[in-house]
């Protein structure tokens, strides 16, 4: 038997596009790291985290931003 870790990917769907995210401290958990690239993409500060969903070998989360309408 082999062991292995598992790496994680992120991505964020903002708008109608998608971005991958490397992972920046393996030790942080996904909500953290969706906190730090808050400040690079701030539609993150009120997205949810989905995930993980095993691909390739590598645990994906994916952040969906929240869009909201001016009243």
């Amino acid at each position: 038997m082999k062991v292995t870790n598992i790496r994680r990917t992120f991505k964020a769907k903002i708008g109608t596009g998608t971005i991958t995210l490397k992972d920046p401290n393996p030790a942080l958990p996904p909500q953290e790291v969706m906190a730090f690239y808050s400040a690079q993409y701030p539609e993150l500060t009120s997205a949810n985290c989905n995930g993980p969903i095993v691909v390739n070998d590598k645990q994906e989360y994916v952040f969906n931003a929240i869009l909201g309408t001016k009243g």
